[in-house]
């Protein structure tokens, strides 16, 4: 237990040093609620190693017989000892680390960077470094089923999916059919033949395929709300600009890189209000000039299409003219490359930038605001 306590603490220093957060970060609360997601996890995994179990006694023609030397205070006993370990792998492969792992390099990579690391360790837990064939599979089975836990915990955004996912496996295999570490456990195995090295394989691999199925198509990801602020009532706010700054706000809350502006975590139309709000800020503050110079320049090309998605062809003519009189065409979406460009900038070129920033703010006869908030309650659905 000394080791969790050690981890938890090395756990909250990361999280307040890389993102000013703590433990409640990796997702306890609310607990009625990860509760229900821990067990519903526990049971999936629990029923899938039943099944397992149960057609490999099928296949072998033997069957499962109760211990009857196995006490209720063994059950305890194991089921402690299960919850120690698994606990102990989440926090190291599902907690912090995958965590900021997640806000800096984004889901996809997060994700995978932690399966990996999952399956190189199981083939020192399992004791099989050196066996070619077993590494091999041990890495594929248990890299999947850490692919699958690391992709529930980004889904969920909290731990206790996958820790229910972990300790329904773990729990059933070693307690109840006596196949872990800790010896005779629930039922016994009577009787049969021995199968092939290759159906334990093959379940090795198989059940963490289900296991992924299961997450990709079964766990929904989690929506996030500012101030537990609904879309709707959001859209009911009596303030346009309020209701654009919160809908960005949220908006922003599920981007996972934003020091690299990284949108994947978004949709089409989350990414077309984002935009929005990138070339309002940038060109508000420091004119066209800033926008381009600054990472929001990155995303010009793109930030023409979200102003026609709003309908706002007068701002769209502008930053179509401030793109054809950039200093390279086709415009680079490199910001190294930009900025290089922009060092020594042609006077002819500033002086046409600085004519656009003035019919952007006097001219301009479109409230973006306003189209903005049409836009979402238009596709109300993509922002829920």
């Amino acid at each position: 237990m000394l080791g969790i306590i050690v981890i938890l603490l090395i756990s909250w220093i990361l999280l307040h040093f890389f993102e000013k957060e703590n433990l409640l970060s990796l997702g306890f609360l609310p607990i009625f609620k990860r509760l229900k997601q821990f067990i519903i996890g526990f049971l999936v995994t629990s029923i899938m190693c039943v099944g397992v179990q149960y057609l490999e006694a099928f296949l072998k023609s033997s069957e499962w017989m109760l211990n009857s030397n196995f006490s209720f205070g063994k059950v305890v006993q194991y089921f402690y000892w299960d919850f120690k370990s698994v606990l102990t792998e989440e926090l190291v492969f599902r907690g912090a680390i995958l965590y900021i792992l997640i806000k800096k390099i984004g889901s996809s990579k997060a994700i995978l960077l932690s399966a990996i690391l999952f399956g190189i360790y199981h083939w020192f837990s399992f004791g099989v470094f050196g066996n070619i064939m077993a590494m091999i599979f041990v890495f594929i089975g248990t890299g999947t089923m850490g692919y699958a836990w690391a992709l529930a915990f980004s889904k969920t955004k909290s731990i206790l999916l996958p820790l229910g996912l972990h300790l329904g496996w773990n729990f059933t295999i070693n307690t109840i059919f006596s196949k872990g570490p800790l010896g005779e456990g629930l039922l016994l195995s009577q009787g049969g033949e021995e199968i092939t090295q290759l159906f334990s394989l093959v379940g090795l691999c198989l059940i963490p395929v289900l296991v992924l199925i299961y997450v990709l198509f079964l766990v929904s990801n989690e929506k996030v709300k500012i101030n537990d602020e609904s879309i709707d009532q959001i859209l009911t706010m009596d303030n346009e600009t309020d209701m654009v700054i919160k809908i960005g706000q949220s908006i922003w809350s599920k981007c996972e890189v934003k020091e690299d502006l990284n949108f994947d975590s978004l949709n089409e139309f989350e990414k077309t209000v984002i935009l929005i709000d990138l070339l309002e800020g940038q060109v508000n503050n420091g004119g066209f000039d800033q926008y381009f110079f600054n990472s929001s320049g990155n995303f010009a090309i793109e930030t023409l299409k979200a102003l026609e998605e709003i309908n706002a062809p007068f701002v769209k003519g502008l930053l179509q003219e401030a793109i054809n009189n950039f200093p390279k065409i086709p415009f680079p979406a490199s910001i190294e490359e930009r900025r290089m460009l922009m060092k020594d900038l042609p006077e002819s070129i500033s002086i046409v930038w600085g004519n656009l920033d003035e019919k952007y703010y006097r001219e301009n006869p479109e409230n973006l605001a306003n189209l903005v908030v049409g836009f979402v309650k238009r596709n109300k659905k993509y922002f829920e």
